[in-house]
This record gives C-alpha cells, structure tokens and sequence, in this order.
C-alpha cells in the first residue's frame, strides 16, 4: 500500500484523494484554506458557478480531458455523499447566427454528443423564460454542481473513506517524497499530487513547472430570482445562467490573471442591465 500527499483541498485535490483511497493508498490531503469552505473562501472551487461544459464552439486542445472529466462527475455520482450537489440537465446554447448555431452544433457532433436545434417555443418550454430567441440548442452532455455542497460532500467522502486531512496548513516546500509545512512539520510518502491551484508557491513551481501555466480567472456573479426553476444551464455567447441548489446565478464577466475578491458593482450592473430580458420568466 502506498501513502500519498495531496496538496490542495479545492474539487481537484479532493477527487484526487478519493480516487487514490478507493485504490488503496493511504492519503493525507493538506490544504491551507479552513475546514468549512464559503464562498469568501480563498479557493476557487467555491466561488465558481460551478457549471459542468465540457462542449465548446471548436476545436480546444483540452476538449478530451474536459469530456473524460465529465463522465467521470457522472461515473462516480451515484451512491456519493456528494449526489445530491450535482444535476446533468443538459443546457441552452444560445447563439448570434445560424452559422454559429451549425459551427457549435458540428463541433458537438464531431465529439459525439448532439446539439438539437430550439424553436422559439421550444426555447421557452426548455427554459421558462419569455424572450425570443431564434438560434438556440440543446446539449444533453452539460451539468451543474452546486460548490459548497459538493466540497462539503467530498471532503465528508474523503473522511468516510479514511483520508487524513490536515486544513488551515501551509505547505512550503516539496521534494518527490516529502512536504514541508511552514511550521516545520514533515509530512512523508511516496508520491505527492500538486493541486493548489493559482495558490501555487515559487518553491512548488520549481518542482512541478507545469504549475506555472495554471492561470488565475476573476469573475463575478449576480443572484437573480426567477420565478419557475431553470433547469438547464443557458449559455449565450459572453454570459450564462446557472441554477444552484438554493439560487440562480448570473455571470456575464472573465479577467485573466485576478483572483482578488473585490467587487466590481459598476460592471455587476451593467450585467444586469444588458441580460435583464433573459431573467424574466413567465
């Protein structure tokens, strides 16, 4: 049996620990964040939307890794402390122009998934929302999972299954069988899994560089209230709508290379302001 360190306790690190644990390693997962995530939490698998899409508008370079990581959601769901955090309701993909519609359409056939062309009507019956929309479609291979209940729901997994965790820990320094805190505690295995996310230290980036190419992406949501249940996630262009557990979030903004916390209530307005025809339901 093999021990391994699992630096990071966000989604990655945290499905990296279970995995390891049904297989029979004994793992210690340390993370720096607390043991209660929120979504002020400096990580960021809480403060996501937490939409589940792994199909785009083209080719991508990680399309593969995103449709595996999607069945995987689906493969390991069932009988999960998590379950009940995650839905697979498909999605509406709105778009400019019948040629996008197709081009989005022929990349979701080129993947094996299908793409079913809405009728304004069908738009309406598949969402609850009044607006008329013409090119719009239907993917089956999309999902939501709402972020807290899914990391309170893996880390009570990971604790079912016998994972050590040590939270509120600062890791300083690595080496390919040992991590150091800042403190000076040791922790030793045989293997280590990086996954601090944008939180990675110089000293980390030295022994794994890949680490180096993990960018920081700052966006903001917006709680909207609807009056019926939205069911899939809408997808239109440069914003979405997503449905958690208990609200509906609104997102519409990207910034590469943030990861502060400051809220922008200037452009959280105008995100309002120009999808305001998309959150009103009937």
């Amino acid at each position: 049996m093999k021990d391994v360190i699992v630096v990071g306790g966000g989604a990655i690190g945290l499905f990296c620990a279970v995995r390891l644990r049904q297989g029979g390693a004994r793992v210690w997962l340390v993370d720096s964040g607390p043991e209660q995530p929120t979504y002020y939490t400096p990580i960021a698998s809480a403060a996501a939307a937490g939409m589940l899409a792994p199909i785009g508008d083209a080719p991508s370079a990680h399309e593969k890794i995103a449709l595996e990581s999607f069945e995987l959601w689906q493969a390991m769901r069932a009988g999960a402390e998590w379950a009940d955090a995650v839905r697979f309701d498909g999605a509406v993909v709105v778009r400019r122009s019948v040629d996008e519609a197709s081009a989005f359409a022929a990349n979701a056939s080129r993947l094996g998934r299908k793409a079913v062309s809405l009728s304004p009507g069908d738009f309406r019956r598949r969402t609850g929302l009044r607006s008329k929309v013409e090119y719009a479609l239907f993917v089956e291979a999309e999902g939501t999972a709402d972020p807290l209940r899914m990391l309170t729901g893996l880390a009570m997994q990971a604790h079912a299954l016998g994972v050590l965790r040590a939270y509120d820990t600062d890791i300083l320094e690595v080496t390919a069988t040992s991590a150091t805190t800042h403190d000076g505690k040791v922790f030793e295995a045989d293997a280590i899994v990086l996954a601090p996310g944008v939180w990675a230290t110089e000293s980390l980036m030295k022994v794994a560089p890949a680490l180096k190419h993990i960018r920081a992406g700052k966006g903001m949501l917006a709680a909207v209230e609807l009056d019926a249940t939205l069911r899939p996630n809408l997808r239109a262009g440069d914003f979405y709508l997503a449905q958690r557990r208990h609200d509906a979030v609104l997102g519409a903004t990207l910034e590469y290379d943030r990861f502060d916390r400051r809220v922008d209530r200037a452009k959280l307005r105008n995100c309002m302001r120009l999808r305001s025809g998309f959150c009103r339901a009937n």
